[in-house]
């Protein structure tokens, strides 16, 4: 699918990482371990299972990943606007 990206990443030890901002809407999913997200002004620390909006379209971010297994989407928040105007939900 155009405009979209799923990325997992693993690390068995800190990572640090930071990101300009983006035309993208940045969803984090963490399996093991913990990431902290800096975006908006705000910090966010996820552990497993913990799933999130890490950042806005044009939302620089920042964090670290201490022994994290994640999960990264990235989309274009068009994307919302054509799933929305498909009735993906039965047309309701």
């Amino acid at each position: 699918m155009s405009g979209f990206s799923v990325d997992r990443l693993e690390a068995d030890h800190t990572v640090a990482h930071e990101a300009g901002a983006a035309d993208k809407v940045v969803l984090l999913t963490a399996h093991a371990g913990t990431v902290a997200v800096v975006s908006g002004g705000r910090r966010k620390v996820y552990g497993p299972s913990q799933s999130s909006l890490a950042a806005q379209p044009g939302e620089a971010y920042s964090g670290q990943g201490c022994a994290a297994c994640c999960t990264v989407a990235m989309f274009d928040p068009v994307l919302l606007t054509e799933v929305a105007a498909t009735g993906a939900c039965g047309g309701q």
